[in-house]
């Protein structure tokens, strides 16, 4: 996982992207309102008035001053924080289902705890590896080491709610920009990026995933760059900027003509998806989209 470092460089170029934020503006943020789904004395449920009560979602109550949110699913205790080019008003809304409570508070911070995937509701969850960073919804493709070590509890459970993207998305007003969406989510991120579909396309411009490359799976799940999000990103409207790989010494990016170069390479070289057990590995990357009118 990168460290906040990074993080936080790559919030800064998005916010040169998305817009300047102005430091000699003065603004009063309402640092007392909280976006926690588990804070209802803080957080006052309403909805949107353009729909009738039964088709309205619920709005977060997130003040007039905050014009920008990212959202960061899947965050272990490291979640990203506004760019400071997004203004001391900017927040970011951090889902961890496991290790949440363990996330240093942060004025520009909440927190839900929660898992997510396609469909709403309360699972088990699969706990693995030091301080639970690779806990799954799914199960891991073959026993390694950040997932064999039942010494430290790797492979116990955890009932955990879910709920989805689309309605995570649909729940900030649209008066406030979602200017980022950041998956970490150790194998599930194509699932709920499929999820979202329309609303994402309509509400996010950019998207940092976590992908699988090469057809290796690290779960028993699809998350693959060429099979499952390149066909989906491209044809929902959204262009790949850039691959990255950082988590060795050097890191490692490819430009979206090596990208696109490489998938019709792997597909052409194996037309048919292979199992999961064949193909088990560890080949992760960080793929970054962007919405077409954004470019």
């Amino acid at each position: 996982m990168s460290s906040r470092l990074f993080r936080s460089a790559l919030l800064v170029c998005i916010g040169v992207l998305i817009g300047q934020y102005n430091s000699t503006t003065q603004i009063n943020c309402s640092e007392n309102t909280d976006v926690s789904s588990s804070n209802k004395s803080v957080h006052q449920i309403r909805r949107s008035n353009t729909l009738s009560e039964e088709e309205a979602p619920i709005l977060l109550d997130i003040p007039k001053s905050t014009k920008e949110v990212v959202i960061n699913v899947g965050t272990s205790i490291d979640p990203i924080l506004p760019a400071p080019e997004m203004g001391p008003c900017a927040k970011c809304i951090a889902v961890e289902p496991i290790v949440g409570h363990n996330i240093q508070q942060h004025k520009q911070l909440s927190v839900v705890h929660a898992a997510v995937s396609e469909k709403a509701g309360v699972v088990s969850m699969n706990v693995y590896n030091n301080g639970a960073e690779s806990s799954s919804l799914a199960k891991p493709s073959a026993s390694q080491y950040w997932n064999a070590n039942t010494g430290r509890g790797d492979g116990r459970t955890i009932i955990v709610p879910v709920i989805t993207l689309t309605s995570l998305i649909s729940a900030v007003p649209n008066s406030t920009q979602i200017s980022l969406l950041k998956t970490d989510m150790q194998g599930f991120d194509f699932v709920a990026i499929r999820e979202a579909g329309s609303i994402l396309k309509k509400r996010v411009r950019h998207i940092m995933t976590e992908v699988w490359m090469n057809d290796h799976y690290t779960y028993h799940a699809n998350n693959d760059l060429c099979r499952d999000f390149l066909p989906f990103m491209t044809q929902l409207g959204y262009d790949i900027a850039n691959v990255k790989e950082s988590s060795r010494s050097v890191t490692y990016k490819q430009s979206p003509e090596q990208i696109r170069a490489h998938c019709e390479k792997q597909l052409r070289d194996t037309p048919v998806r292979p199992g999961v057990i064949e193909s088990a590995g560890l080949d992760e990357r960080d793929a970054y989209w962007v919405r077409k009118d954004s470019i």
